[in-house]
């Protein structure tokens, strides 16, 4: 496993796992290139777009960093004020505080502002770094010591941590996931005691929340509730390589020896659906928003996009497989290296054609960002001829709202939904321990779903506003209204 846990997409992400506040960026329902699809998660309603995302270039030997726009790849007219040092990793951003973090080549973890384009150093001897879903930067020195850093405080924290992947929760601890040699799992941060468990050695994969973990253990996946220290398991005669979650953590998505792709709902065990793939996988990489998942294939450099919705391998795209990139950013756009440079291709259309490039830019490191400086536009032509993002601003959650007063008009940001009533009330709870004022709506059927929300608002833009600050995913939604296909596989 890497042992710094990336996290682009930070808006809403924490936004990759993002990433500002839920690991990892997510603000919107998912829609391929050309046109809506299908959000995920029974989540309804979009709420940004395309041209409101970046991603950010730093050089690996060091150097000036550079963002560049969305679909096309065309550098953007922002200039940082300092250079960075030679760095070994992207950490993540958090985009409240408009901040970007990295690993330095000779150890330490730097900061780049977004706002203002300067660099400082927050700590030395930094081996390891995650961010957290509440915004805690964790770093583990060279000796195993650990230090939590928050709105530039630091604090020490007692324990140390194996050998391994990182991954901040929402109850702001740390958790550590060892590697194959010496397998099991340690919930740091909560005073001077730690949580354990014994896990089976297997790819492993953590919620956006760090409250359950998943480990791909050949005939058996094996789950983990750290806050409980359950241990469950799920047999798998096919053999389990490779899991991922979905964006909410319903579901875990399991590379199979079938070669399959199969979708399980995380509370009861079953396998919901599964998709047939070209052959045997090695990883599986899920878009943070929902609608993509990419899966590398066991040989050679084939990674395979995968509608989990429709159930069915939508492209193939041929590209080296990294802790930063391939990635897909807002759903509408792969960003992928390519020999020597870094290419952006449309996963809307069946031959996943390019849409921008920037030459040599493999070398580097690449951060997506659901964040993009105002009034900034590019200050370069793209390298390729592509059509301004033509995937439509949002339609209006109700066509009948706009004639009601905006007192009625009862719109939230949801974070999340779920059959089960504890699951949910768990949740939001943990929400509000990071700071999100989020609470559950009750079902307003039978067999209706328990959603995780913060509001109300009154109109559609005020609701935009407090996601784009929110840092974790959320989707309009307006009691009511049908929910049709948009549920999860």
């Amino acid at each position: 496993m890497a042992s710094a846990t990336p996290a682009p997409y930070l808006c809403a992400v924490n936004g990759p796992r993002l990433p500002g506040a839920v690991a990892l960026a997510l603000c919107l329902a998912a829609c391929g290139g050309g046109g809506p699809r299908h959000p995920a998660d029974g989540l309804d309603g979009v709420s940004k777009p395309l041209s409101d995302y970046s991603i950010l270039r730093l050089a690996r030997g060091g150097g000036e960093p550079r963002l560049y726009a969305l679909p096309g790849l065309a550098r953007l007219d922002w200039r940082a004020r300092a250079s960075l040092p030679r760095l070994a990793a992207v950490v993540g951003a958090d985009l409240d505080q408009r901040v970007a973090f990295a690993l330095a080549a000779g150890g330490g973890a730097v900061a780049l502002d977004l706002e203002s384009g300067g660099a400082r150093a927050v700590l030395p001897g930094v081996a390891r770094a995650t961010l957290g879903p509440d915004r805690t930067l964790w770093t583990v020195d060279g000796d195993g010591g650990i230090t939590a850093v928050a709105r530039r405080v630091s604090r020490p924290v007692a324990g140390t941590p194996p050998a391994g992947s990182l991954y901040g929760t929402a109850g702001g601890q740390l958790l550590a996931l060892a590697d194959q040699a010496e397998p099991r799992a340690v919930l740091l941060g909560a005073g001077d005691s730690a949580t354990t468990a014994d896990l089976p050695a297997g790819p492993a994969a953590v919620t956006e929340w760090g409250d359950l973990v998943a480990v791909a253990a050949d005939t058996a996946l094996v789950f983990w509730r750290p806050s409980g220290g359950e241990v469950t398991s799920i047999r798998f005669r096919r053999g389990a390589i490779a899991v991922a979650f979905s964006p909410s953590g319903h579901r875990a998505y399991v590379l199979t020896d079938g070669p399959r792709l199969d979708v399980v709902d995380r509370e009861g065990g079953d396998v919901l659906a599964s998709v047939d793939l070209p052959g045997r996988g090695r990883a599986i990489r899920a878009d943070p928003l929902g609608a993509w998942l990419l899966v590398r294939a066991d040989t050679g450099d084939d990674i395979w996009l995968v509608d989990p919705v429709a159930r069915t391998v939508a492209g193939t795209f041929r590209a080296p497989w990294a802790g930063d990139l391939p990635a897909i950013v807002g759903s509408r756009v792969i960003v992928a290296r390519q020999g020597a440079d870094v290419v952006a291709l449309d996963p809307g259309a069946g031959t996943l054609p390019e849409v921008g490039r920037i030459a040599g830019g493999a070398v580097d490191l690449w951060l997506p960002l659901a964040w993009r400086p105002e009034g900034r536009g590019p200050a370069e032509r793209a390298p390729v001829a592509v059509a301004p993002d033509s995937v439509p601003e949002a339609e209006p959650v109700d066509t009948g709202a706009a004639t009601e007063p905006a007192a009625q008009r009862r719109l939230y940001l949801q974070i999340s939904s779920s059959h089960n009533a504890s699951w949910a009330a768990d949740l939001a709870t943990q929400l509000q321990r990071a700071g999100v004022d989020a609470r559950v709506l009750p079902p307003d059927s039978v067999d209706g779903l328990h959603r995780v929300v913060m509001g109300p608002y009154a109109t559609r833009q005020e609701a935009e506003e407090v996601a784009r600050g929110l840092g974790r995913p959320s989707f309009i939604f307006q009691p009511g209204r049908p929910a049709g296909l948009e549920t999860e596989p």
